[in-house]
């Protein structure tokens, strides 16, 4: 019997023992996790048919936020900051965003530039070719398909989902532009950050 590799080995799973145990607890597995998430696709693309609640989202966040080494891939960005005063705190949002700043003044009300610009950051980054790879969602404000094809006028998307309309910069802000002013911000979960 070879003692010291025997000690050795209970030494090193004693220390492995203890290193899991330090380690944060994963409620799901990644096959669960990958469950879950088909699930929540699935009741997405029905949910499109329809309005998109905010609890829909909510769910995705809470789930994104306690299994971030599984939601890698999700681009969730915190709140801004609550400090200071409103118009200060969606200022300074990045150059991906800012070189936005005169189309969106374009076709916001003034009061609602920066407002517009907010959820442009979390939704896109200020990326006019973002695609969020679970859902439709495209675009600098990330429109679903159906929004985009049965909500917004042609007059004013200028093109349907599948032409890659949503994808044009200035057909994206004007639409979003329009979808505001007819629905308000609720078409947006990121508005809860700016607004």
């Amino acid at each position: 019997m070879d003692f010291r590799g025997s000690l050795s080995r209970l030494a090193g799973g004693v220390i492995l023992a203890i290193v899991l145990s330090a380690l944060p607890a994963q409620a799901h597995s990644t096959a669960e996790l990958d469950t879950w998430l088909e699930e929540w696709r699935a009741t997405l693309v029905e949910a499109e048919r329809f309005r998109i609640s905010g609890q829909h989202f909510a769910e995705y966040f809470d789930m994104a936020e306690r299994h971030p080494w599984h939601f890698s891939h999700a681009s969730v960005s915190e709140p801004p900051s609550s400090s200071g005063a409103r118009s200060n705190v969606n200022r300074g949002m990045g150059s991906d965003v800012e070189q936005w700043r005169n189309l969106v003044a374009t076709h916001f009300a003034p009061e609602l530039v920066e407002t517009a610009l907010c959820v442009m950051a979390h939704e896109s980054g200020g990326n006019p070719n973002a695609k969020n790879p679970f859902s439709t969602a495209a675009g600098l404000f990330q429109f679903l398909r159906s929004t985009w094809d049965q909500m917004v006028p042609d007059s004013v998307a200028g093109g349907s989902y599948a032409s890659g309309a949503p994808y044009d910069p200035e057909k994206s802000v004007r639409s979003a532009a329009w979808l505001q002013a007819a629905e308000g911000w609720s078409q947006w979960n990121a508005y809860r950050y700016c607004g």
